[in-house]
C-alpha cells in the first residue's frame, strides 16, 4: 500500500509560506483544524484553506471534541459543518472530514463511543463521507476499546510518537500514523506534526 507524508496545522502554525511548502514537494496532503465544541472556529483555518488550494494540496478539515454534557454531539457536528461550508468556498476539501477525539471531559467508555458514533452519523448525512477518527494510543486503549462496528468503519487516524508503530486493537491497523509532533517543514517556521498516510484514504 502506497504511503504518503502529510501534515496538520492549527493556531500553532499561523504563518506558513506555502510557496516555499510547496516548491519542496516534500508534503502530499494536509489536515487543517477548523472547530473545537461548539463555538470555536479557528481563524487561522481561511489562510490555511486557500494556501493549500494555491499549492494544490490535498486539504481536509478536523474538529476537536469536546465531548462534555454541555455538549452534545449534534451540536458540535452542525458547528463543524457550517464552518466546512465556508471553508470549502476558499477551497477544495478532498479529504475526509476528521474527529479529533483526545479528551474524556469525565465521560465514561461508553458515552464516549456513543457521542463520537452519533456525531459520526450526523457528518455523513450531510457529507455522503465516513469521517476519520484521530486519536492517540493511550486514549484508544482507555477508552474505545470495546468499539461496535459504527465506530470501527471510520478510517483511524493514530498519534504515537515513536519508531515503534502504534497498537490499534480493536481496529485492524491505521489509515494515518502522526508519528512525531517535531516535524521539520520547509515554509513553516517551528515545529509540525508530522503524518503517514496510507493510500486510498489519502487520495
Amino acid at each position: 500500500m502506497t504511503e504518503r507524508f502529510g501534515i496538520d496545522i492549527s493556531g500553532w502554525q499561523p504563518k506558513i509560506d506555502w510557496k516555499a511548502l510547496g516548491a519542496s514537494d516534500a508534503v502530499s496532503f494536509v489536515y487543517v483544524k477548523a472547530t473545537e465544541g461548539t463555538h470555536y472556529r479557528s481563524k487561522h483555518a481561511v489562510g490555511q484553506a486557500q494556501g493549500a488550494a494555491s499549492i494544490g494540496l490535498p486539504t481536509g478539515l478536523y474538529h476537536f471534541a469536546d465531548p462534555s454534557p454541555d455538549d452534545s454531539p449534534e451540536e458540535e457536528a452542525k458547528h463543524f459543518l457550517g464552518y466546512a461550508r465556508e471553508l470549502a468556498t476558499h477551497g477544495p476539501l478532498m479529504l475526509r472530514p476528521t474527529l479529533d477525539l483526545e479528551k474524556s471531559s469525565g465521560a465514561s467508555p461508553q458515552r464516549l463511543l456513543d457521542w463520537a458514533e452519533r456525531w459520526v452519523r450526523v457528518v455523513e448525512q450531510e457529507t455522503g463521507q465516513v469521517s476519520v477518527l484521530y486519536t492517540y494510543e493511550s486514549y484508544l486503549k482507555q477508552h474505545l476499546s470495546k468499539a461496535g462496528p459504527g465506530l470501527l468503519r471510520c478510517p483511524l487516524w493514530i498519534a504515537k510518537y515513536s519508531k515503534t508503530a502504534p497498537k490499534t486493537k480493536p481496529w485492524i491497523t491505521w489509515a494515518m500514523w502522526q508519528y512525531t509532533q517535531k516535524g521539520k517543514v520547509a515554509g513553516i517556521p517551528g515545529q509540525v506534526d508530522c503524518n503517514r498516510g496510507a493510500s486510498p484514504i489519502i487520495a
